[in-house]
């Protein structure tokens, strides 16, 4: 693998994350195992593949890394609030339960 590869595997992680926080915004569901599995993919290649960041820019590979493990973040964020509207729209308050009954 070289580093060119690596930074394709990165580029391509980061359009999946910016897809699916995208898709989260329009209100829609997503399933992150796709997510989950390019990163790991992409740690694995990057931690048996030492050989390829010789002689590049090693700041520039990192600074990827970081900036996607901060969409990355960003991704979670997204889904947290997702799942926090979901309890709070579910959430049947005291007062309308008992103004229901007396209908």
């Amino acid at each position: 693998m070289t580093a060119m590869g690596i930074q394709q595997q990165a580029d391509n992680v980061q359009e999946l994350i910016e897809t699916s926080r995208s898709s989260i915004a329009d209100g829609h569901f997503i399933d992150i195992s796709e997510v989950e599995e390019k990163m790991t993919r992409l740690f694995d290649t990057v931690s048996k593949n030492p050989e390829a960041c010789l002689g590049v820019d090693v700041g520039k590979i990192a600074g990827s890394l970081a900036n996607l493990m901060g969409d990355l973040d960003n991704l979670e964020n997204d889904l947290d609030r997702q799942h926090q509207s979901l309890s709070t729209e579910n959430t049947v308050s005291p007062n309308s339960a008992a103004q229901a009954y007396q209908s």
